[in-house]
């Protein structure tokens, strides 16, 4: 009889550790996101057709460079988001700011505009009560709409 106690003991023991490392994995799994899923889903799907250069992002930063406002310009894309990075004089005009966000959108094509949404992002390296300010096109949009400052 003391073995047979012993023996349902024991399988108790076996089924409940078992339950509890299945408990842990499934925990371990809603917590950890796994790493082998693409961050952007399948919103990406056809990027390989649209493939912004990187000497066109260059050409768009000499462009933006050459008007006296512009003192730095920093672009980089992230998934289908275009993002500028314009540092101004503190003196710059907002119609003149706003004028090179039209400069950087001649600069690409009409199938990339229709697939990438553009941010450009104005600032100053001291405070101003202009700017910091952005603007930001939609691939539907026919031009940029901009942050109330």
């Amino acid at each position: 009889m003391k073995i047979l106690k012993n023996k349902v003991y024991l399988i108790f023991v076996i089924v409940f550790i078992i339950v509890i490392v299945i408990a842990l994995v499934g925990i371990f799994q809603l917590i950890i996101p796994s790493s082998s899923k693409n961050l952007y889903g399948n919103r990406l799907d056809g990027i390989e057709n649209y493939v912004i250069a990187n000497d066109k992002l260059s050409n768009t930063k000499d462009l933006l460079l050459q008007n006296t406002d512009a003192l730095s310009v920093e672009y980089n894309i992230k998934g289908k988001i275009v993002n500028y990075i314009i540092t101004l004089k503190q003196d710059a005009d907002l119609v003149d700011a706003k004028a090179l966000a039209a400069v950087i959108i001649k600069e690409f094509t009409v199938e990339q505009k229709s697939f990438y949404d553009f941010q450009v992002f104005f600032t100053t390296n001291e405070e101003s009560e202009i700017f910091p300010i952005i603007g930001y096109k939609h691939v539907s949009s026919l031009d940029f709409v901009w942050t109330n400052n």
